[in-house]
């Protein structure tokens, strides 16, 4: 049956991988030019080995798979049996999406909303969950990549707001600083749980900004 219906509409299934693929990219590339930079957590878990990358791409493979039969092909479907309308459904569906990208901080989440309700488009207009699995593992596989290439440049005292140890010390104020071969900000952190322990955080790069 799953073969019967891919001959079937394997043109029209296409166009809408393509388009998704290529709807999302604008997407990325709009949150990289609006917002600065990426949440500390996520740049951390890229890829940079070749082990790494490989890992990385069977994570999207599953993430691109598994992601889309939970939210575009349950989760859709479910909520548009109870409500009765599938763009409610939609942005329901695509809310808890950008939820669960919350670990990405406020920039991933709503990308990730937005890429949610771009990938129940297909699902709305083919019947099919393939294009959305096919455009969500492209956008995964190819943007990680981009972003260990490409990293997004990061102002230092944007940075540090990455690492704080507000919860658990007391926080100075952020310092600039200059050496031969850098220049960013630093802040010391004491008073660590009551503990004689200072922890320095520092945000620094190049002087020429590469």
């Amino acid at each position: 049956l799953v073969s019967a219906l891919w001959a079937g509409q394997k043109g029209s299934l296409l166009f809408w991988a393509a388009a998704s693929t290529a709807a999302g990219f604008s997407i990325h590339l709009a949150s990289r030019v609006l917002v600065d930079g990426e949440s500390a957590l996520l740049l951390h878990v890229l890829p940079r080995t070749g082990v790494e990358k490989a890992a990385f791409a069977g994570l999207s493979i599953c993430a691109g798979t598994c992601e889309e039969l939970a939210y575009r092909g349950f989760l859709l479907a479910a909520l548009t049996t109870v409500t009765g309308n599938v763009l409610a459904s939609a942005l329901l569906s695509s809310a808890a999406f950008g939820v669960l990208h919350a670990y990405q901080r406020g920039n991933g989440a709503l990308r990730a909303g937005l890429l949610g309700l771009l990938l129940a488009l297909p699902v709305a207009a083919t019947g099919s969950i393939v294009p959305s699995m096919i455009a969500h593992t492209a956008l995964d596989v190819i943007g990680g990549m981009a972003l260990v290439v490409l990293p997004p440049e990061r102002d230092p005292a944007t940075a540090l707001e990455d690492y704080t140890f507000q919860e658990d010390c007391q926080g100075g104020p952020s310092t600039p600083f200059t050496t031969d071969d850098l220049t960013g900000e630093y802040m010391v952190w004491s008073d660590c749980g009551g503990l004689p322990t200072d922890i320095v955080t520092v945000a620094a790069r190049p002087p020429d900004g590469s």
